[in-house]
């Protein structure tokens, strides 16, 4: 009787044993085919932060990813005829074709054309040279593919290369708190923030859940016109280096997050602030239950050699600033409601100074594509030269750039003090 009870006992360990042991590996299996499901059709990036991607890795991986983002718009049959056209284009003297016109160059870095324009005549040339090339309905897809450039192209391609390679967050800007909330808890955050304005609707018809914005911004935004930009009302002055402070929001339209802790990191171009303001006033008047939640203008430089290292390789010029909101609706979140993401990058779009936004972390994530097309098109729409990216650790945050002529020297005041 008592051998009876030993191995009943023993196999009842044993079973628990067995059951614990297949639901290890069953979870590895599956995490393991979400990994691999994830990384589809995509060259693997390293996103861990361990490890600083050497120059001519950040090359190769700003020219996926640029190719990725600059294409979304267009069919499988566009991005080969684009392909052949940028091959042609490349075969000129400095990948330059110069002519009477005009002149374009092409760079397989930024995957992008440009468009140096010599002539009255030079639309109408530049049409007829895209007919030829059978590219004619590429650019009247995504004109923002072929920027215009005030000088020659030459010059203007190799700077947008190295603001590229420079400046796009390969190997860091992960936001302190992100590392410790998962996609699992914001996509939890969103859809109870998306109930709650649902229900809240109910009651105040003046609530928006998400639409598309049907008024007017306060000023019309013109061809990039900075008319629409607004100073906020305690501004401050420059310091010696021309750089403003972002100052504590007048009216409580937004709050400082993320980085943001102390005033060596809030740092910028006025032009910056006034974008940050304006869109903070703006989403606050459309979305009184949520603000702006603003990140770095500045930051600390990321050592060289240190994977362990806090920083940030751009935000050091005064055109770069990560942004998400607070309350609701959420937005900035990947797996927030789409609606919401789609208007603040419109917002900023309005201002006619945004260059890029980067956010998301795949051109295979579906939410992430629908999104950056949304503002693509409607930038397009508005004939505002404008580039969505989608970039690793940028899933619970935008990283908004305004135009280049905007950017100041290098100025990186220090860590928090």
């Amino acid at each position: 009787m008592r051998n009876t009870r030993l191995y009943i006992i023993i196999s009842v360990v044993v079973l628990i044993i067995v059951a614990i042991i297949a639901a290890i590996l069953s979870n590895q299996l599956k995490k393991g085919q979400e990994s691999k499901s994830t990384d589809q059709g995509a060259e693997k990036i390293e996103t861990s932060g361990v490890r600083i991607l050497s120059r001519t890795e950040k090359i190769r991986e700003a020219s996926r990813i640029t190719k990725q983002s600059n294409t979304s718009l267009l069919s499988d049959d566009q991005i080969k005829r684009l392909n052949k056209l940028s091959t042609d284009v490349s075969a000129g003297q400095g990948s330059i074709i110069t002519g009477e016109d005009f002149d374009i160059g092409y760079s397989n870095i930024t995957n992008l054309f440009c468009v140096q324009k010599k002539t009255p005549q030079a639309d109408v040339e530049f049409k007829k040279y895209l007919t030829e090339k059978d590219a004619l309905d590429i650019y009247e897809k995504d004109p923002s593919l072929f920027v215009t450039a005030d000088e020659n192209c030459s010059t203007y391609l190799k700077k947008q290369e190295e603001y590229i390679v420079q400046d796009l967050e390969l190997d860091d800007e992960v936001m302190p708190e992100e590392e410790n909330i998962s996609n699992n808890r914001a996509k939890k955050d969103a859809e109870t923030f998306s109930k709650f304005i649902k229900i809240f609707s109910s009651y105040n018809t003046d609530i928006s859940i998400g639409e598309d914005s049907t008024t007017t911004p306060d000023q019309t935004t013109e061809s990039g016109s900075l008319n629409s930009i607004l100073d906020p009302s305690n501004i401050g002055v420059a310091n010696a280096n021309s750089y403003y402070m972002m100052p504590t929001a007048p009216n409580g339209e937004y709050i400082f997050g993320g980085w943001n802790r102390c005033d060596s990191h809030k740092l910028g171009s006025k032009t910056l602030v006034g974008v940050i303001y304006t869109v903070a006033k703006r989403w606050n008047e459309k979305y009184p239950n949520s603000k702006l939640e603003i990140s770095d203008l500045s930051g600390v430089k990321k050592p060289q050699n240190c994977p362990t290292c806090e920083g940030h390789s751009s935000h050091g010029n005064g055109v770069d600033v990560d942004i998400r909101t607070t309350g609701s609706p959420l937005a900035g979140y990947i797996n927030g409601p789409i609606e919401a993401n789609i208007d603040l990058g419109k917002m900023f779009i309005d201002t006619g100074v945004i260059k890029i936004i980067i956010f998301g972390v795949s051109s295979t994530n579906q939410r992430g594509v629908t999104i950056r097309n949304a503002w693509k098109e409607y930038a397009n729409s508005k004939g505002l030269a404008f580039q969505p990216v989608a970039l690793p650790k940028h899933d619970t945050h935008f990283h908004v750039r305004i135009n280049d002529q905007f950017r100041l020297a290098e100025f990186r005041p220090g860590s928090c003090r």
